[in-house]
């Protein structure tokens, strides 16, 4: 998928959107063990010039039943935002872990550390930290039938030289029990895209082989003339988030997160789920849908 960087351009239409898919398959839960853990569904990025745009929706999926105000969207400060898709949280007689607490200890513990070396640090840190949680119940449990992929998360921001930083850590299955590894994006400014998650709409949407995803293409087209590029990235990742909902309604749904990152701004909340906040030190509010806690800052 990397290879696709080279193949992006400055415009921002659907015809040349650079898809960089990091797929999470996301089963249903059937079985007591796995039915501890809460699984999140898909989160996408959008990039170009001096924008970093990050979309998700807000289902979580646990033996509890269905949510559809679960924030995956975090702004760790001002500069850099954290998202997750899969496993994403435990509870159970045995004690309780949430991959977003975890986010924010081990960008406390970093958070001295210069910025272009805090981030791929924190990538690292998140998932050993994460691998190191779901080890055992995936080593001792083989019969749960995990899938390979089984938590994904997204670390997005600039750097102190303004430099874009996109880095994907991945936790999955390994022959011997739990691994993990980290993917930095290029620092371009061209136009591309992540997603994490239930990402097959994202894939055909992109493609543009079917005659939907030619629809779909001709109508995001539409809703784009006469944007800028900020509100064209904010548009084109929530149309992702939005057709997924609507294709895939099992596994994504809710209200809609949609945060933006710049060179030059703080961290803008555009769209935010009931669980949705921002503290102030790390961002504003542009508009906001049934704002309740401050749950998506550090």
């Amino acid at each position: 998928m990397l290879t696709q960087l080279s193949e992006c351009r400055k415009a921002l239409t659907p015809s040349v959107l650079g898809i960089l898919l990091v797929p999470v398959v996301i089963l249903a839960l059937q079985l007591s063990l796995r039915g501890q853990l809460a699984n999140g569904s898909l989160v996408v990025l959008q990039s170009a010039d001096d924008y970093l745009v990050i979309s998700a929706d807000s289902k979580n999926l646990s033996a509890k039943g269905v949510s559809i105000h679960s924030c995956k969207v975090t702004a760790l400060d001002s500069g850099l935002l954290y998202a997750n898709a899969g496993y994403t949280s435990k509870a159970s007689l045995y004690g309780h872990w949430d991959a977003s607490d975890i986010a924010r200890q081990q960008f406390r513990l970093l958070a001295k550390t210069p910025r272009h070396e805090l981030i791929p640090k924190l990538a690292e840190a998140y998932a050993a930290d994460i691998a190191a949680r779901l080890e055992p119940d995936v080593t001792v449990h083989p019969a749960e039938g995990w899938p390979q992929e089984l938590t994904t998360a997204l670390f997005a921001g600039f750097d102190e030289d303004r430099r874009r930083v996109v880095i994907v850590a991945s936790v999955h299955r390994t022959p011997t029990g739990v691994g993990y590894s980290t993917r930095a994006f290029p620092a371009i400014d061209d136009v591309y895209h992540v997603a994490i998650g239930e990402a097959a709409i994202t894939q055909e949407f992109a493609a543009g082989k079917t005659l939907r995803s030619q629809s779909w293409q001709s109508s995001l087209t539409f809703q784009m003339t006469g944007l800028g590029i900020r509100e064209r990235l904010i548009t084109a990742a929530e149309k992702m988030v939005e057709l997924t909902a609507q294709y895939q309604p099992s596994m994504v749904g809710g209200p809609i997160d949609t945060v933006v990152v710049s060179r030059t701004t703080r961290v803008e909340w555009v769209l935010a789920s009931r669980n949705a906040g921002v503290d102030e030190r790390y961002g504003d509010f542009l508009s906001v849908i049934l704002p309740v806690a401050l749950c998506c800052s550090a």
